[in-house]
């Protein structure tokens, strides 16, 4: 099953910045031991990251629901609410 994942422009921007420019590699020797990002960079990365690992979590979940081991979203917000009062 295919996934898209919807992205701002601004990150899209940052990460086409990100592999255009090379950036800063920390050699030990002849083995890499770190690469150095400006925050920007770095902020556009995790949250990519982050955006992956949601669609992960969304895929498991809807493989549950699929194949019986999950329930609808109403039943589970009604236990949620039942829950947190």
């Amino acid at each position: 099953m295919e996934r898209t994942l919807s992205v701002s422009d601004d990150v899209i921007h940052s990460l086409q910045k990100l592999f255009k420019q090379k950036p800063l590699t920390l050699m030990e020797g002849e083995k890499v031991k770190g690469i150095v990002v400006d925050a920007t960079r770095y902020h556009t990365l995790v949250e990519l990251l982050e955006n992956i690992e949601d669609l992960k979590i969304a895929e498991k979940g809807e493989t549950e629901y699929r194949t019986g081991k999950g329930r609808p979203f109403a039943r589970y917000d009604a236990e949620r609410k039942t829950r947190n009062k």
